[in-house]
C-alpha cells in the first residue's frame, strides 16, 4: 500500500513538473524561452530551434 501511495505522488510530482520550455542561448549569451506550443509551429523540437529560416540563431537549444 505504501508502495503504491509513493508511485502516485511521483507520478504527481511528474505531472505537475512536466511544463518545460525551450531555452535557446545566442552567440552573445542572451537567452529567449520558448513554449511548447511555440517550439511545436517553429520546427517540432528544441534542437531544430537553431537553424530557422537557413539561418543559425543560436549556439544551442535545451529543455528545462
Amino acid at each position: 500500500m505504501k508502495l503504491k501511495l509513493l508511485i502516485l505522488a511521483a507520478l504527481a510530482l511528474c505531472l505537475s513538473a512536466c511544463h518545460k520550455t525551450c531555452v535557446c542561448t545566442g552567440y552573445n549569451g542572451a537567452e529567449r524561452e520558448y513554449t511548447s506550443d511555440e517550439v511545436d509551429a517553429l520546427g517540432g523540437s528544441c534542437s531544430n530551434l537553431v537553424l530557422q529560416a537557413n539561418t543559425r540563431y543560436y549556439s544551442y537549444c535545451r529543455w528545462e
